[in-house]
């Protein structure tokens, strides 16, 4: 018996050969010439005289290329060995369960690959230097009951810095408070967790305050919330390809989308910044948001609860959740497949299951959660005062700064898919590039609102999965696993030449 099962194939673009061909080279030349110019300094890494992004001060050896080439040759293999299996019968479920190990391990060895401490090493040191981020600092010098402190947020936040801390909500601060109480009563593990690490990661614990030693359960928390934010960087595989999937593309087609997440430039120089980590609950409110084909509508009002409930979780964390909400109201409200009081039944489901979300963090923390939203948006907006911006030159800036965060490569597909939909709208569900489009004019306006200028490409992390999901339409209509192959190949021979180029997450 055949070990394949036949699988319906799409409607297919007929690309001719000689486009496919084009393509292919263009990818190649847009990596080469984009890094090329970025690397002579005929564009800079953000606006001189404001704020650019700093060079390391140290260069890749022998040691980080070998492990380049490995990890770039290891996710080709093991990426042609998925594909294959997808087409396998009942290969499928196994495909899309091993793209979350096969993606936390690359995102992990292209790490190794960055220069002398700008790889692994960064991950505690980041997490520690109160300029890189400041919440662990929160947690260690100003927790010392949660509960009260989280009871005194809404006040205590509104003194607070226009940076990190001032603009975010507890979430982060929880997350550190967590992890430091976990290991410090379980001081034997953490000391085995420690043993057992990589030598870069001891190394920079040890150098992290020259002439002292951490405490057992600083090290390991700092280690542990910087696995957490990579292995919810990682988990992003399989919403994105759920979300692909309800945008009806064949499994194939949403298995070749994710598998590029992985390799997205911002989800690796970031790392292990928190914003790496709010893509997974971003893209899995807007997944659980869109109703399938064939989904009945109370599975679909079940859904938009559970999506409310995530944008919930979401806004406990960050203030970048209000675009998402954004965004998931407008897919609501243009979906033709309900009527208009169905659709507005799921808002309102929707809106349920975030105020319950909400209720339930009101109820627990002992606080007042739009208080604080208030505080961190007014804190936000001093930003501006205290770090002025030069309007257009950062419209700029941000617009390279996408282009090279999502992807040399996947921004020349986002535009391809954009032609091919304009070029064959009359032939095609707009419901398939729809969360893409909504997306873009989001990041749009939040551009042109003056409101968030200057580091969105790591800032705007959260919205490059659902970005990524209109280069289904590409997939669809050619060649899709000679193009994500290549794709993959050259994204990643991109992150590697940013590397040498700029470091994003340290203090400077």
């Amino acid at each position: 018996m055949s070990t394949r099962e036949t699988r319906p194939s799409p409607t297919y673009f007929h690309m001719p050969n000689r486009m496919e061909f084009s393509l292919l080279i263009a990818v190649c030349f847009t990596v080469i010439i984009g890094c090329s110019v970025l690397s002579s300094g005929l564009i800079p890494a953000g606006v001189p005289g404001e704020w650019v992004w700093q060079k390391p001060k140290t260069t890749a050896t022998a040691r980080e290329w070998l492990w380049a080439i490995a990890v770039i040759a290891g996710y080709l293999g093991a990426h042609r060995l998925l594909l294959s299996m997808l087409m396998m019968k009942n290969g499928l479920p196994l495909a899309i369960l091993l793209l979350f190990p096969v993606a936390g391990l690359v995102q992990a060895g292209l790490q190794r690959s960055a220069p002398d401490s700008y790889g692994l090493a960064k991950w505690p040191l980041c997490t520690y230097f109160e300029g890189s981020s400041g919440y662990f600092t929160i947690a260690v010098k100003e927790v010392a009951s949660l509960n009260q402190f989280l009871g005194d947020y809404p006040t205590w936040i509104k003194s607070q810095d226009c940076l990190h801390i001032g603009t975010h909500p507890p979430g982060l601060i929880v997350e550190a408070r967590l992890w430091l109480d976990f290991w410090a009563s379980r001081p034997n593990s953490a000391r085995l967790f420690l043993v057992n690490l990589p030598a870069e990661f001891r190394d920079a614990l040890r150098n992290a305050v020259p002439g002292k030693s951490l405490p057992i359960n600083h090290q390991a928390a700092l280690v542990s919330i910087a696995m957490t934010h990579w292995l919810l960087c990682a988990a992003v595989v399989w919403p994105l390809y759920f979300l692909v999937r309800r945008l009806d593309f064949q499994p194939e087609v949403a298995f070749s989308v994710a598998s590029i997440w992985p390799v997205v430039p911002s989800s690796i120089m970031f790392q292990p910044a928190s914003d790496i980590s709010f893509g997974v609950l971003a893209t899995s409110a807007i997944a659980l948001s869109l109703g399938g084909n064939r989904q009945r509508y109370y599975t679909s009002f079940i859904s938009s609860i559970c999506s409310g409930l995530i944008l919930a979780l979401g806004m406990f964390l960050s203030l970048v959740f209000l675009p998402v909400g954004l965004i998931i109201a407008i897919l609501l409200l243009s979906d033709n497949k309900y009527a208009i009081q169905k659709r507005l039944g799921r808002i309102l489901a929707t809106g349920l299951g975030f105020l319950s979300g909400i209720m339930a963090w009101a109820v627990i923390t002992k606080s007042n959660p739009v208080s604080i939203w208030l505080a961190n948006t007014r804190n936000h907006g001093r930003f501006y005062v205290e770090y002025p911006r030069s309007y257009y030159k950062w419209l700029v800036a941000d617009a390279g700064e996408v282009t090279f965060g999502i992807g040399l490569p996947a921004s020349l597909f986002i535009a391809l898919a954009i032609i091919i939909y304009f070029k064959k709208r009359t032939e095609m569900s707009p419901a398939k590039i729809k969360p893409m489009f909504v997306t873009i004019l989001t990041l749009l306006f939040l551009a042109l609102s003056g409101k968030s200028l200057s580091e969105v490409s790591r800032l705007w992390l959260p919205f490059f999965p659902i970005l990524l999901s209109g280069i289904a339409l590409v997939f669809e209509q050619s060649n899709s696993k000679l193009n994500n192959s290549w794709v993959i190949f050259w994204m990643m021979i991109q992150i590697v030449w940013l590397q040498q180029l700029i470091q994003v997450v340290y203090a400077v």
